[in-house]
């Protein structure tokens, strides 16, 4: 077992690289707000259990349970194509989140309906292999969660609202350049509070004193390196998700 005291000092130990993100775009969907959602525990990004309103689904790829916020919360997936089209020609991913917001005005109208609209983007619109824009029928479903406030601290307003200063209901875009200082660990590992990691190895990245496990696969797609020279971004970031 590493403990969260030995991965924040590896963090600022000389072995450190700094990377910024890749223009890997990723696929937002807002969830509009819901008012009867249950109080569900969860543990959150820095390992400790936490309660809030809203809902858990499963990610395949990272091994981890999700938690949508019912106020705020937003899905995130990688772009890229799904065979969504005209006799399933493929697509873009979030043409086919637009279209099937279409077709379902209902899909985050109660609990079970967001649940669906969860399995259906897994299991039609976000499988990719090591190229996270192909499309790959036989791997694991790659969606995610996080909140409004990490999507306008990571990105650009013009790619997240549009002309009336509303978020827009589905956004393809590239994370804003910030840095991250990010250390690797081995293979099958575990992480005190936050789990183990994968069977290439896990990357820790880390900003503002916090951090977050991501595959290798994940973190390669991601980000890219830019030197193992100590020094810090003004940027203000909040880390919550990939």
């Amino acid at each position: 077992m590493i403990s969260h005291d030995e991965v924040k000092k590896a963090l600022k130990s000389d072995w450190v690289e700094h990377v910024i993100p890749t223009n890997a775009k990723r696929v937002i969907i807002p969830i509009p707000d819901f008012l009867n959602a249950p109080l569900v525990k969860y543990t959150n990004w820095n390992g400790k259990e936490a309660q809030g309103y809203g809902f858990l689904f499963f990610n395949s790829t990272d091994k981890r349970q999700q938690f949508l916020k019912a106020r705020g919360g937003i899905l995130i997936g990688y772009e890229g194509d799904c065979p969504e089209g005209v006799n399933g020609s493929m697509i873009s991913r979030s043409l086919a989140v637009t279209k099937y917001l279409e077709r379902h005005p209902d899909a985050f109208s109660s609990r079970n309906k967001i649940l669906e609209t969860i399995e259906y983007f897994k299991n039609r619109i976000f499988k990719h292999g090591k190229d996270v824009t192909k499309w790959d029928e036989t791997a694991y479903p790659d969606i995610w969660s996080s909140d409004v406030e990490w999507l306008v601290v990571n990105f650009n307003d013009k790619d997240v609202f549009d002309e009336n200063k509303k978020l827009k209901p589905v956004i393809s875009a590239v994370k804003s350049t910030s840095i991250f200082d990010a250390v690797y660990f081995g293979p099958n590992l575990m992480i005190e509070g936050v789990g183990s990691t994968s069977a290439k190895g896990s990357w820790a990245l880390s900003q503002n004193n916090k951090f977050n496990l991501i595959t290798d696969d994940a973190f390669k797609c991601a980000y890219k390196r830019i030197s193992k020279k100590k020094h810090h971004s003004k940027t203000k970031t909040r880390l919550c998700a990939r």
